[in-house]
């Protein structure tokens, strides 16, 4: 009766230990998911924020250039 009592607290802490571990397994596919989410959308920013900015540098160039050509021709 002695070892059928400890074996059985033996799995009852198995089976808490296995439980805990699935939550955590849970809880970071949550933490993992969110940052990818934020790591995706963070990129898309970054890369909308580089196009933009090349944008006004090539629109800066242009006018620069402009203003020169203009001037020399005069």
């Amino acid at each position: 009766m002695e070892q059928i009592s400890k074996l059985e607290e033996a799995l009852y802490n198995i089976q808490f230990e296995q439980h805990w571990l699935e939550a955590q397994t849970d809880r970071q596919a949550i933490i993992n998911d969110a940052m990818s989410r934020r790591t995706i959308h963070k990129a898309l920013f970054e890369s909308a924020a580089l196009v933009g900015a090349s944008v006004l540098q090539v629109y800066l160039l242009r006018r620069l250039f402009e203003r020169k050509l203009g001037m020399s021709r005069v």
